[in-house]
């Protein structure tokens, strides 16, 4: 995604406020207990964490498209209903083309566009999540924020520098980052987070062995391109973390959760967002159908029409529209939710994909 050069104003007015919120609440911090703990109450943690989403919702790139939003929530929610720490979780998409996800105070976790575009099972997905909310539930970020606290100055540096090279994204970046430094440095969270974070996985119905193969994809990437993701950046493959992990999820039964239709939908229409070249990107679509070569036909006829709607072709996208409502009649992406929500019953179906049909933001 490329950022209007108007937003840097955005970003002047609202990284002062960022920092100073975190230089004083940093400066308040208690000391430490005999448990290596803060001493830091839950409601102090939605009221940091509040702040910190404002500081974020600011800069323009939290997703507000509603079958997005729609999937990250049931997706996200099945996972939260087996986590060790009961919190009200919330979760949002970040509009940025890099493979990144990020936890902080209150229960919030963020993921960019660029991990759903390029996962290719939804299994991978649920890990990374799964870890991020390991993170949280086993209070990361707390055990971490006195040894930390002091690298608010070099947050302030990197937010001047992408400034100064006009760079407004980097400054998501360093608040994110700012974050996970807090959290993921050290090796005993990260082993903390995945071992917890595959119980979640697991107990959730979704395949242990995901999260292994997601870290070794994403260093298959690094080793091949010789650039490491965001995520990587943040969440480092130290050595034997890969091995630990294949090790651990072999000890869990075979399983084989299959990706839900809105899963599709979604990955679908993030490709569309993320698209360079829409016409190209149509007569792709158009082939695959011709060819009957598609993992999803409904997802891959939704994806056309979006094409079709964001180049004006509204005559096609009538026409792929009317083929989607036929071959969802068998196949809804509301009713792809085949599995049940915290309180056991299955969730209604939501007007939001069906509205996402006929916009194409």
């Amino acid at each position: 995604m490329v950022i209007k050069q108007k937003s840097i104003f955005y970003y002047l007015l609202i990284l002062p406020t960022f920092l100073v919120s975190c230089q004083a609440f940093s400066a308040s911090l208690p000391e430490l207990g005999n448990e290596g703990r803060l001493n830091f109450t839950e409601t102090q943690e939605k009221l940091v964490g509040i702040t910190v989403m404002q500081q974020i919702r600011a800069t323009g790139l939290v997703s507000t498209d509603p079958l997005l939003n729609d999937y990250l929530h049931y997706l996200g929610h099945t996972l939260t209903a087996h986590t060790p720490r009961n919190l009200s979780y919330s979760f949002f998409w970040v509009k940025q083309p890099d493979q990144n996800a990020f936890t902080f105070f209150g229960g919030h976790v963020g993921v960019h566009y660029g991990m759903l575009a390029h996962i290719e099972d939804e299994n991978q997905l649920a890990a990374v999540i799964a870890h991020e909310l390991a993170h949280t539930s086993q209070q990361h970020l707390l055990r971490a924020m006195t040894q930390y606290k002091r690298t608010l100055p070099i947050t302030l540096a990197q937010a001047a520098a992408a400034i100064a090279l006009g760079q407004p994204n980097l400054i998501l970046a360093a608040m994110a980052g700012q974050q996970q430094r807090m959290i993921n440095y050290t090796r005993q969270n990260e082993k903390e987070a995945d071992r917890i974070g595959m119980q979640i996985l697991a107990n959730a119905g979704y395949d242990p062995q995901s999260m292994p193969q997601v870290f070794s994809s994403m260093g298959k990437t690094y080793r091949y391109h010789g650039t490491p993701s965001e995520y990587l950046l943040t969440h480092p493959l130290f050595e034997h973390r890969i091995t630990d992990a294949e090790h651990r999820a072999s000890l869990y039964p075979y399983r084989q959760k299959a990706n839900s239709d809105l899963f599709y939908f979604a990955k679908t229409k993030i490709e569309v967002l993320a698209a360079h070249d829409l016409p190209n990107l149509i007569n792709t679509y158009k082939k695959r159908l011709e060819q009957k070569r598609y993992a999803h036909e409904a997802a891959m006829q939704y994806g056309l029409a979006l094409a079709y709607l964001k180049t004006d072709q509204v005559h096609q996208a009538k026409k792929n529209i009317v083929s989607f409502s036929q071959s969802r009649s068998s196949s809804s992406p509301t009713s792809a939710c085949s599995c049940r929500n915290r309180t056991g019953t299955t969730p209604k179906k939501s007007s939001s994909t069906h509205k996402a049909l006929h916009t194409h933001s």
